[in-house]
């Protein structure tokens, strides 16, 4: 099964170099097992923006979406056999360590 692992800093952390390496052995490792299929780092809140149809008309507002004290800062995508390999998978992303990893399975048709 497919999940999508999208990845949450906490305002205020700089990545650093060991963040940096943490991230690349971990995902040569995931990629020589097969788990990983994808993934990329995000722009940061100011670069995105979130748009809404409202009474048929467009509306962007600059920004993420809403207040909160993390940020989107990337995702994996991630073919895991179980539920508890997914989460045991997402617990290894160094940001786990200070910020949220939420995944999700992806709803395949």
């Amino acid at each position: 099964m497919k999940y999508l692992a999208l990845i949450h800093r906490n305002a205020g952390i700089e990545p650093d170099g060991d963040l940096y390496q943490a991230y690349e052995a971990l995902t040569k490792d995931l990629a020589e097992k097969g788990i990983l299929l994808g993934g990329n780092p995000v722009q940061p809140p100011s670069k995105g923006v979130c748009v809404q149809v409202v009474d048929g008309e467009v509306v962007s507002t600059p920004g993420a979406f809403g207040d909160s004290p993390h940020s989107l800062v990337g995702y994996f995508l991630l073919e895991c056999e179980t539920d508890e390999e997914a989460r045991a998978t997402v617990a290894r992303i160094p940001d786990a360590a200070t910020g949220t990893i939420e995944v999700r399975p992806i709803l395949e048709h």
